[in-house]
Parts: structure tokens; sequence; C-alpha cells
């Protein structure tokens, strides 16, 4: 299901998300930020096993986000085979088809 949120609801300015942003949206998205949503498919660069960083952080909340749907989302490390139980790619060029959203 797409994500959206009333028209009133969407503003030019620029929000920022914290990590939990699927638990805690207002009504501050842009339409690019709701556009990037609705990918079906994201690749978290950086994605790291340390839960205390960014790269972790960004890559656990898509997960959760996409848990309902059949979207996927893809970790790249250049070291790591695993991320959160997801098999990790070295770079973007590994990936089978390349992701709506980085």
């Amino acid at each position: 299901m797409p994500f959206s949120l009333p028209r009133r609801c969407i503003t030019r300015k620029p929000v920022r998300l914290e990590f939990n942003l699927i638990h805690r949206l207002e009504c501050k998205l842009t339409a690019n930020q709701i556009a990037f949503l609705n990918a079906q498919s994201f690749a978290v660069a950086g994605a790291s096993s340390n839960r205390e960083k960014y790269g972790n952080m960004v890559f656990r909340a898509l997960v959760k986000f996409t848990a309902e749907d059949d979207r996927e989302v893809f970790p790249i490390h250049p070291t790591l085979e695993i991320v959160e139980g997801h098999v990790a790619f070295a770079d973007i060029s590994a990936l089978q088809s390349s992701p709506e959203a980085l």
C-alpha cells in the first residue's frame, strides 16, 4: 500500500526526521520524502552491524517500515557478509537490479 499523507500535511520545507520516523510522522513530509518512502526497493549504503551507527539505524527502520509488504531493503557494506540477518552486498553494482531509493 503506498505511503501517503493528506494534501494539507505536505509542505515544501525540508524536515529533520528521527530514525524512528515510522512511528513519529507528523504532517511535515515533503512530496519528495513521500516518493522516497513509496519506493519498491531500498539500498542502504554504509549499513553496519553496529546498532549504534546511523547506517544500521536507517537499515533497521526501513526493514521495519517495509515488513508488511513485498518491498526489499538491501544493506551495502564493503566487508560485511550479513547485516541484521540480511545478506550484505559489497557495493551497489553487486545488486541484481537497481534499487529505487538509496
